[in-house]
């Protein structure tokens, strides 16, 4: 199929002429479209597109072994054993010395305080 002049000033009987050439060049399409959807059930793929894996039952088997969490995977809440209060020197902020009272919750240390 290599006719390339101009359709709109081409005669009738080229017209026609290509015509039957792309006639035949989509009936040989089409045989090799269905060679292929026949090859394609022989192969055991007959839905799926190829190239592409079956359907696995392995993720619905699992779900059903999985041991019940009572808290999902979150980490289960406990009661602190120590509390630390931190007090600085100086304020980070701007590095002025900190000086007097508790650092809170009336733990000894330094407040955030400026003198």
């Amino acid at each position: 199929m290599d006719n390339t002049f101009d359709l709109s000033v081409a005669s009738h009987e080229q017209l026609l002429a290509l015509i039957a050439e792309q006639q035949a060049v989509i009936q040989g399409l089409q045989r090799r479209i269905a060679a292929l959807e026949e090859q394609l059930r022989h192969s055991g793929g007959g839905s799926a597109m190829p190239g592409t894996k079956p359907p696995t039952t392995r993720s619905q088997e699992r779900k059903g072994q999985r041991k019940p969490r009572p808290h999902g995977f979150a980490r289960q809440r406990m009661t602190p054993t120590e509390t630390v209060d931190h007090a600085v020197e100086r304020c980070p902020d701007c590095g002025t010395r900190l000086q007097g009272g508790p650092a809170g919750r009336g733990a000894p240390g330094r407040s955030w305080r400026s003198p």
